[in-house]
C-alpha cells in the first residue's frame, strides 16, 4: 500500500479535509483511551479555521490515495526556535492504519527543513499512538510515560 501513497505539501483548501479527517480518526482510534467529552473537545481545536491559522508557520503535508486525503500532519518550529521543531496534528484514517502511512508522513515531516536543522524533535502523543511513535524512534521526555494534564505523553527524539 504504501507505494500508492503520495505525501505532498498542504495546499489552500485542503483544511476541510484534514479537519473531517481528524474528527473521524479521533472517533475511531481514540475511543478505547479517551472519553467522548475529551474527544469532542480535541475536534473543536482542528477546525479549519485552525489549519489556515497556523499555516503561515507551521509545514502541513497531506498523504494521497490517489486523490483522496487519508492522512495529515505538520511540524513547525518549537516555540520559534531554529534547533528544535514540534510535530503535530499526524493522523491517518482508521481503515489506513497500520500500512505505513503514518511512517511516511512523519519520514516526511523529519525531512522538512524545519526538523532537519533542529537537534531536537518533540510531539505530544495521544496515548493511543505512543507505540506508533516509540517505532519510529521517539523517547519519553524526560523518562515520563504517563500522560499529562492534558492527556498526552510528550515525546522526542534526538539527531545524533
Amino acid at each position: 500500500m504504501e507505494s500508492d501513497i503520495l505525501i505532498r505539501p498542504y495546499t489552500a483548501g485542503n483544511e476541510t479535509a484534514f479537519s473531517q479527517l481528524i474528527a473521524d480518526t479521533m472517533r475511531i482510534s481514540s475511543r478505547k483511551d479517551y472519553s467522548l467529552e475529551y474527544i469532542d473537545r480535541i475536534i473543536q481545536g482542528y477546525s479549519p479555521e485552525f489549519f489556515t491559522g497556523h499555516a503561515k508557520d507551521t509545514h502541513f503535508y497531506a498523504a494521497l490515495d490517489r486523490c483522496r486525503i487519508i492522512g495529515c500532519g505538520g511540524v513547525t518550529r518549537y516555540h520559534g526556535c531554529t534547533d528544535e521543531s514540534y510535530l503535530l496534528s499526524v493522523f491517518v484514517l482508521p481503515e489506513y492504519q497500520g500500512q505505513g502511512i503514518g511512517k511516511l508522513i512523519v519520514e516526511a515531516l523529519e525531512k522538512d527543513e524545519y526538523s532537519l536543522c533542529a537537534e531536537r524533535i518533540t510531539l505530544a502523543s495521544s496515548t493511543t499512538a505512543v507505540g506508533f511513535y516509540r517505532q519510529l524512534g521517539y523517547e519519553f521526555v524526560d523518562g515520563l510515560s504517563e500522560p499529562d494534564g492534558h492527556g498526552v505523553v510528550k515525546m522526542e527524539k534526538r539527531r545524533q
